[in-house]
């Protein structure tokens, strides 16, 4: 009896396909941590400008524990002892240092280790610095009608739904594709301020355009500019630090409003 099977060329598209698939994956993930980094990098820098200190690589400038030592530093007030040396134990100590005090602080962190970061692992340093911001910047969210189950994100999609109900055509439901059209950027500021933000022209403009002029008056009202419009918008990462880089009653201390 004859036995049929798949034809050569038919396997031949099929892993053809699929190795068109994983290179797409692969770029979307080298395009995401390339983003990440970029706007973690301007968070620390945020903070270290503070102690006149600045990172230029992420990878490379946290890797001796001293930059990471002193943004912890500025985000705490306390002080942190540190190495002086500048022997890889010395590098070592320092990272060790600032992981000890984020444990102390009762920070999980999950599979971080002080070699990670001083061998300068991608993956792992942005896992840190986001860990970090999340302790200090995203997990005090309080909002009205919020539960007690509720994490720091969804508090914050709380108080964003409520800062935007009653905009037509303002929706926010997530933070990824609710504000790639810059609509909902443009509606918080107008809520807080009014007579900066035309929402008329902002249902007529292009994306780019509505993003444009809400980082635009942000920078203005004392937000540092976290994200560009050419797509970082679309990270939940970046929206969420974007909006929490003051508390989230964003606007609240810059523009003299209650929330």
């Amino acid at each position: 009896m004859a036995r049929y099977g798949p034809a050569p060329y038919v396997l031949a598209d099929e892993l053809e396909y699929l190795q068109a698939y994983e290179d797409v994956l692969e770029k979307y993930k080298d395009e995401r941590d390339r983003v990440q980094k970029k706007t973690f990098t301007k968070w620390v820098n945020q903070h270290l400008l503070k102690v006149r200190k600045h990172v230029n690589d992420l990878y490379e400038d946290l890797r001796d524990g001293h930059n990471l030592i002193s943004l912890l530093e500025v985000l705490s007030g306390d002080t942190l002892p540190r190495e002086k040396g500048r022997m890889r134990f010395h590098r070592l100590q320092n990272v060790q240092i600032a992981l000890d005090y984020l444990k102390r602080r009762q920070v999980k962190l999950v599979n971080i280790r002080n070699d990670d970061i001083t061998d300068g692992n991608p993956k792992l340093t942005l896992g840190l610095i986001w860990t970090i911001i999340l302790h200090f910047q995203i997990s005090d969210i309080h909002v009205t009608g919020e539960s007690e189950d509720m994490t720091a994100k969804e508090r914050l999609l709380l108080w964003s739904q409520q800062m935007t109900e009653g905009y037509v055509g303002v929706r926010c439901g997530n933070f990824t594709t609710s504000w790639r059209d810059g609509r909902l950027f443009n509606a918080i500021i107008h809520k807080y301020r009014p007579d900066l933000v035309d929402m008329s022209r902002v249902s007529t403009q292009s994306s780019r355009s509505n993003l444009e002029q809400a980082f635009g008056v942000a920078e203005q009202l004392g937000v540092a500019r976290l994200l560009d419009p050419e797509g970082e918008f679309q990270r939940q990462t970046n929206v969420l630090i974007h909006w929490q880089r003051h508390p989230p009653f964003i606007l609240h201390s810059l523009i003299g409003y209650p929330c």
